[in-house]
């Protein structure tokens, strides 16, 4: 018999709230996707100290860390490496985390809650000792974090450590940090705007592998529409109903969850397509009828001194992104009913905002 996802994290939380484990993360520097260095983020002095290629110690650098059971060839690493690449401006390095981050014999459930979980805490811990280390080596004090999923909650890990250390990263970039182990109360931390000097975070999954919670400076909300009552759709545009027995258990959507990392990665070459308009909540954002003040974007062009909560609509097939279209509230029948509110609150939240019932 199969038990719920949520319960067994709740039930171990003692055990796993107070273990002490040791990090056998690497470091993994790209010269390009197939070409790269990888040192013990426990010892990384190699990084600066030999003049390699792999890191120029005058640029900046963007640290990637990503979640459960992730894949080192897998589609996040093989789609978003490259293309912060190719924007010559950068090191890019990957915190290696595999096995640290795997299920292995435990399973999934239990791998996540017993060894994942507490490793992200672990690990991250580990990353802010070695970043302050490669600072102190020389290292261009202009330190980025993309994490995904449980990566996410890594990278909040890594920031708090350096800060104690001495110094803080200019930006953390979470995309849809993990809710499982981290949705309060919880042991952990979850990543938030006191980890970096700017933290913003995009939730594609709300309530399902990602956290529904504002956790950053600024925060993005793509279809939120899509998850806004119990009878929503709970999908991001264009996937479908996940039918693993880990999406089952916990609510999640692995496609949606995935779009937070695709929508990151189109917008750092095609900077001007994910925008939100600023709301204090969605219904908000809808009586604006598309009329914003003040707006933001996913990627490149994020104004840092535009703090709050934005929201926008995304289309369902690839590069998703509709620019200035993605501030309008859907405006037919069927694209309110699928995008707009459930069947439960919509005939309130119609009346409230003279929107038609359908």
């Amino acid at each position: 018999m199969l038990l719920n996802f949520n319960h067994i994290w709740k039930c171990s939380i003692v055990l796993i709230g107070f273990s002490h484990l040791t990090s056998a993360a690497k470091f993994r520097c790209y010269y390009t996707f197939t070409d790269f260095k990888e040192v013990p983020v426990d010892t990384p002095d190699e990084l600066v100290t030999s003049g390699s290629p792999y890191v120029d110690i005058k640029k900046p650098t963007y640290f990637v860390a990503i979640g459960f059971n992730f894949l080192l060839n897998g589609p996040l690493l093989t789609n978003l490496v490259p293309t912060m690449l190719s924007l010559g401006d950068r090191n890019v390095c990957l915190v290696n985390w595999v096995n640290e981050a795997a299920a292995g014999m435990l399973g999934d459930q239990l791998g996540y809650t017993l060894h994942a979980l507490p490793n992200s805490r672990t690990v991250g811990r580990a990353v802010g000792k070695a970043i302050k280390k490669l600072v102190d080596l020389g290292l261009l004090n202009d330190i980025h974090f993309v994490g995904h999923s449980l990566g996410a909650q890594l990278a909040g890990y890594a920031g708090r450590e350096a800060i104690v250390k001495g110094i803080k990263l200019k930006e953390i970039i979470a995309l849809d940090p993990a809710r499982l182990g981290y949705q309060p109360p919880s042991f952990y931390h979850y990543v938030d705007s006191s980890c970096a000097s700017l933290v913003y975070s995009v939730h594609c999954d709300v309530n399902g592998y990602g956290l529904n919670i504002s956790t950053g400076h600024i925060d993005f909300w793509p279809n939120y529409a899509n998850y806004i009552s119990p009878t929503a759709t709970r999908l991001q545009p264009g996937c479908q109903k996940g039918t693993t027995s880990q999406e089952t258990l916990t609510n999640g959507n692995r496609c949606s969850h995935d779009r937070c990392w695709q929508f990151y990665n189109i917008a750092l070459t095609n900077p001007s397509l994910f925008k939100g308009g600023k709301a204090n909540n969605y219904y908000e954002w809808v009586s604006k009828s598309g009329n914003f003040k003040d707006t933001n974007f996913i990627g490149p062009l994020i104004d840092a001194q535009k703090p709050g909560q934005f929201f926008l609509v995304t289309g369902a097939d690839s590069p998703w992104g509709l620019g200035d279209e993605g501030l309008k509230v859907p405006t037919t029948k069927a694209e309110q009913r699928h995008l707009v509110f459930g069947d439960i609150l919509e005939p309130v939240v119609s009346s409230v905002l003279n929107l038609p019932i359908l």
